[in-house]
């Protein structure tokens, strides 16, 4: 075998390398965003409270956040019966939801969106408490009494349930217009004593939110009746806390009657705090009436024009 030796000069030899470089990033990928869908809180009649916690943004900035509602725990930003949009990029957000069903079983969820999408929390259910809602978005709790279904707070509406203005009575040439105003002529007044209507409102049949009404005189014999008769019923109704001298109320049935007074109108003057609770029927200019230290649920003549409160009643 003959072996033949090679020899490599490296002197007079060139080398050429070629290097290919293919593109490189030391970027991170965009991934998507970790959020959390609050606890559900402040829940009312139409209205509740919830939001969420980002608490990375997957690599990119965080576009928008909020929450959804609905009826399906899968709800998304295409498939829902109302959404927020609250800000953008990361940590705590609180979000409110407002005109929801009185009574209704619902679910929420938080949402973010990035470059990579958009991505949701973990559904919470929760239930919005039996009321009914005016044309304003005032709430009211209800109460059964016998076979008869009655606001437990007295009416605080500025509108008709048609969405038109009621008059503030600022003018006592207007009087005997339909008007409404507040006790002792101050808003702040407005949720603990409700609005207090002339008669002429009344009449337009139009205060109540859509299915109630003013309730008639017959309607509020009714009532009466079922307490046990007028002379007891005004000490079934009355709360148990307001009245002069502790008042007399049992509140027995969640009536919940508390002594807002009225005011004279042409002599431009707020009467009965802490002693009279007092309320329009629809059919005829009397009211009704309770007095903080008796039983009665009166009926009473109206000699001077005045404005009071009204209590809605459900249709049947």
């Amino acid at each position: 075998m003959r072996i033949t030796k090679c020899h490599f000069n490296l002197i007079n030899a060139t080398v050429i390398i070629i290097f290919i470089f293919s593109t490189w990033s030391c970027e991170e990928p965009i991934t998507h965003t970790s959020i959390i869908t609050s606890e559900v809180e402040n829940i009312t009649i139409a209205k509740a409270t919830c939001g969420g916690f980002i608490a990375d943004d997957g690599g990119s900035g965080v576009s928008a956040r909020g929450i959804i509602w609905g009826f399906d725990p899968y709800i998304n930003l295409v498939n829902n019966e109302g959404m927020t949009q609250d800000s953008t990029g990361i940590g705590k957000f609180v979000s409110r939801m407002t005109v929801l069903t009185p009574g209704t079983a619902y679910y929420v969820r938080a949402y973010a969106t990035n470059e990579a999408g958009t991505y949701y929390g973990l559904p919470k259910s929760f239930a919005t408490q039996n009321g009914v809602v005016d044309i304003e978005e005032n709430e009211y709790h209800y109460v059964i009494i016998g076979t008869q279904t009655w606001m437990k707070e007295n009416l605080r509406t500025t509108k008709y349930n048609d969405g038109t203005d009621i008059l503030l009575l600022t003018n006592l040439s207007e009087y005997t217009t339909p008007t409404y105003t507040w006790y002792d002529d101050n808003i702040a007044n407005k949720d603990n004593y409700g609005g207090y209507y002339s008669y002429a409102a009344v009449t337009t049949g139009k205060l109540c939110p859509a299915g109630w009404h003013v309730p008639t005189e017959s309607e509020w014999n009714i009532l009466a009746s079922y307490l046990g008769g007028p002379l007891v019923a005004g000490k079934k109704l009355k709360t148990t806390y307001g009245w002069e001298n502790s008042g007399n109320g049992t509140d027995e049935y969640g009536f919940s009657a508390v002594p807002v007074g009225y005011r004279l109108n042409d002599f431009d003057m707020f009467r009965g705090e802490n002693l009279a609770a007092l309320w329009w029927m629809a059919d005829k200019q009397v009211t009704r009436y309770i007095s903080f230290d008796m039983d009665y649920l009166y009926t009473m003549t109206i000699q001077n024009p005045i404005s009071i409160g009204v209590r809605c009643l459900k249709n049947q």
